[in-house]
Order: C-alpha cells, then structure tokens, then sequence
C-alpha cells in the first residue's frame, strides 16, 4: 500500500467512539484508541502525554479490527484537571505525528494536542441542537395592544415611529434613528412555536429582551424587567413554559459590557426616571462606581466611543453583585423559575478592560460561569467573538463563541461575499482572492484543533445573524452557491443556527 494513502486512514477524537469516557473526573483511568488500515506498514503506535509535566511514551496495544480498520488502545490517567496528549506512529522509513491538526514528520508542539477535562460539564443538549434566532420587534406581532406608538417617548431628541405596513423596508438611522417599531413581541413567539416546531427548531435564541428604548435594546435600561412592548416579564415566562412544554429550550441575549444613557443606573437626561437615580447627576451614588467618570466632572468612556453605550466598570465589587454574584442578580433571576432560562448570548463578550485598559476578562469569566451553572449546571454560556477565542474555550470561561471565526466567516468568503470582519476597511474590503476547498478546511481546522473535543461538540455554527447582512441578498453570491454554504454549515460538527426568516430565501 502507498505511505501516502495509509495515513488518511489515521484518526482519533475526543468523543466517545475514541475515548471511554470524554467528560473524565480527575484521578479517573480512560481508554485511548487510534484508528487506521489495518495493513498499514506500522511497527509501533504510541501515545505522548505529559504527566505531571513530563513527556511519556505508552505502547499502544493493537486491538479489534472492524471493516478492514484496527483500532489500537492505551489507557490514560486523568491526574489533573488537563491533560493533553498526541500520538506518534512509527513506520520502517519514517515517524509521524498526529495531533488534532492533523500528520507531521516533525515533532509539534503542544498547541493542538487533544485534551481531556476533568470536571468540565458539557451542556449536551446542544450538540444536537437547532437554533433559530429571532430578533423580536421584526418577528411576529402577537399582541398590537403592546405596540410602541408614534411619539410614545423621545430618545436623543428623536421620537418612535410605529410602522404601520409589516412588509415595509426599515428605515435607515438617519430617518428611524432605532426607534421604528413593527411591534414583534414575546406572544408573536409564542404563536409561532408549531411554525418553528415543524421546521425542526429545537431551541430559541432572543436578541435583547430587556427594557430599552431602542428597536435593537442593546441600550439596556433596566436588565430586571423584559420591555412592556414585548409583554412584559409574565410574557417571557409563559414562552419558556411551552418552548419547554414543546421539548425545545430558549437562550437570551445581554449585554453587561455597557448600558444605555437612560439605564436607571446613569439616566443621564432624566428620560424615564427621576434624576435623583442614576450617577450621571448624582456623584455621591453608588452607580457612580458602576462607570468610568472622569474624577471630578460628568465626562465618561463609552464603549468603543459611543457616548450612548457607557461602559461598565468591573472593578466595582457591587456591580458584580448586581450583575451576576448575589443570589438575585441579573443573570441568576432569569434561570430561575418562573422563567427556567437554558443560557446566556453575551454580547461584546471579551471586554471586561478596566478604565486603564487592562483586562479582566479571565479574572470575571471563571465566576460568571460558576455563578450561572449554581442555579443551571445544563445552561449555555454563548459569547459574542469574531476572532481566535481558544483561550476562552479550555473549560472554565465560554461554551462556545458564535462561530464566526471557524464557519460565517469562512463559508460567507469562500462563496464570494467577503470577510464581514473585514468590511469595515475600505482596502481589505476589497481583496479578490478566491478561497479555495483546502482554505476552507484549513481555517476551520485551525479554530477546532485548539480546543477541547467537547467545545468542538459545542459549535455556534451561523452564516447570517443581527450582525451582518444576509448571505443571499449579495449579488456576488448565486443560489447554487447560497444553498453550497447552507449544507456546509449543516454539516460542520456542533450545533447550527438559522436566522430568522432565512428558511424562506429559495
């Protein structure tokens, strides 16, 4: 047999098929295998962990052999809450090397060894999940009483406009500024649960929820209250009730990273509460210390400059109770009943930097996430990264990025509509190159093989979201090519999530 035609043969992964169990606890013994051709001129396989930060070889035993393909076997001890190994296949002419990555004939370091945890708990319901994403003002509109109506309040001098024709274009910032309102809400959901069920959606992801004046609510107001144009916090639990009566689960969206001007806890201009609340006019405050003020005057960092997305300060131990620490925080009342929420989208997720930009992302993570599974040890930590997050993903931080670093981006440029993390710079906007199948593979692999077998299970698989504009309305993109990338999504290992309204594009 041909060198080169035994080694695609060669695999292994971190599921149950190669590991006897992949969610090991610490001090556990796990069975290791490795599969390929049974005939394959090989002398030796080995496994190479790093016990107690040594490097060791374990002669693998050559085991069963299944459909001309013989799996060999090791066992492996779980001694620490990581542990990472590869594999080393010894041939009469030559030494490979498989990790995650793939077969080398040098040695590789360690970054794409496959690695087990001990006490990791993996939200399981998701890898077999189908998601559908909903952006409530635009979706349904169950109840017309909850309508925001035109003039119901101003924000930036600007007043809400109540859309009268469903179908109608939305409004571009400059004539809607945000406040054009179809009147989607929870109860439009709610009808539409046997829609989505005959669809074979299995689980909800809502875009913000929470009191806010804008159509897109990531100007948070208050984060303990669902907005009254969705039907309020009654509304939301009775959608949790029968999405979960319908055996299907529901994640909402919130951003922690900064609020609104109006939120309660700044209220700079006094739009819905009291100017005695808030920090902007009252320095003594509590809130105060919820934000980066300037020491001795009103000027404040917004995020990313936007002076209407103040920034949140985690330096201040009370907001972190208030967010996610005491046991009434924002992000434990809505896992509770009688809303039984099964997870978080953060949005901005990597952006916890104190005012003088040093972050505190690892240090705030790890206790979010604990603080999360003490109420749902099953719920979903989704985050939103466009880029290279592995270090987020090892175990005690996110369950998964949404995916645009290992499948939106990757499958929008690879039919013709470009990087959307690139479209912001009028040069790089503009390159020509064609993907090719093996880019493709190649910038996949490169986000999977540094993670844990159980994160690549966990996947948030999208083309299209709030965030970027809909794969099949480029001009560039052909409907042959569109339907190309809808399967490959599919296909990718995790879970998948289809934007709403995208299943009626044909």
């Amino acid at each position: 047999m041909l060198q080169e035609k035994w080694l695609e043969s060669v695999y292994s992964d971190g599921s149950s098929f190669y590991v006897s169990n992949p969610q090991p606890s610490l001090g556990e013994t796990v069975t290791v295998k490795l599969r390929l051709y049974e005939d394959a001129p090989v002398r030796h396989v080995y496994l190479r962990s790093v016990p107690n930060g040594v490097g060791q070889l374990t002669d693998m035993s050559r085991g069963s052999v299944i459909n001309g393909l013989v799996y060999y076997t090791a066992e492996l001890k779980i001694n620490e809450y990581r542990v990472q190994y590869q594999f080393y296949i010894l041939c009469d002419t030559a030494l490979y090397y498989y990790n995650q990555l793939g077969i080398t004939t040098y040695m590789p370091d360690q970054t794409y060894d496959f690695v087990l945890l001990s006490g990791y708990r993996q939200p399981s319901w998701v890898k077999n999940a189908v998601f559908y994403q909903i952006f409530p003002d635009r979706f349904c509109n169950g109840n017309p009483a909850n309508d925001v109506q035109d003039g119901e309040y101003t924000l930036n001098g600007h007043p809400t406009l109540k859309i009268k024709d469903w179908n109608s274009p939305p409004l571009h910032y400059g004539e809607g500024f945000c406040l054009d309102f179809y009147g989607g809400d929870l109860e439009g959901v709610i009808e539409k649960i046997p829609y989505l069920k005959d669809l074979g959606v299995t689980a909800i992801y809502l875009n913000p929820i929470f009191l806010a004046p804008s159509v897109h609510k990531y100007d948070c107001i208050d984060y303990f209250h669902v907005d009254p144009h969705f039907g309020g916090d009654e509304a939301l639990a009775r959608l949790s009730d029968e999405l979960h009566k319908n055996g299907m689960r529901l994640i909402l969206d919130i951003s922690i990273n900064h609020t609104g001007t109006a939120h309660k806890w700044f209220n700079r201009d006094g739009l819905f509460f009291d100017k005695s609340e808030g920090a902007y006019n009252n320095p003594a405050s509590v809130e105060r210390g919820y934000y980066f003020f300037e020491e001795g005057s009103n000027d404040y960092s917004g995020w990313l400059g936007i002076q209407d997305l103040p920034t949140l300060n985690y330096t201040s131990q009370e907001l972190r109770q208030i967010i996610y620490e005491d046991k009434d925080s924002v992000i434990r009342k809505w896992l509770k009943p009688p809303y039984n929420i099964d997870g978080w989208r953060f949005d901005v997720a990597d952006n916890f930097a104190r005012k003088d930009e040093v972050q505190l992302s690892h240090e705030i993570w790890p206790r979010i996430r604990e603080c999360i599974h003490e109420e749902n040890p099953d719920a979903y930590i989704l985050a939103e990264d466009w880029g290279d997050c592995a270090n987020y993903l090892q175990g005690k931080e996110w369950d998964s990025p949404m995916n645009y670093f290992g499948c939106g981006r990757v499958l929008r440029e690879f039919v013709g509509a470009g990087d959307p993390y690139m479209a912001g710079n009028e040069t790089l906007k503009r390159i020509t190159y064609k993907m090719t199948p093996e880019d493709v593979k190649a910038r996949v692999m490169q986000h999977l093989a540094k993670l844990p077998f159980v994160f690549w299970q966990n996947q948030f698989n999208l083309i299209d979201s709030h965030d970027v504009p809909r794969l099949h309305n480029y001009i560039e993109v052909n409907s042959e090519e569109y339907r190309g990338a809808v399967i490959m999504q599919f296909m990718l290992i995790g879970t998948v999530s289809v934007y709403y309204g995208d299943e009626a594009e044909e």
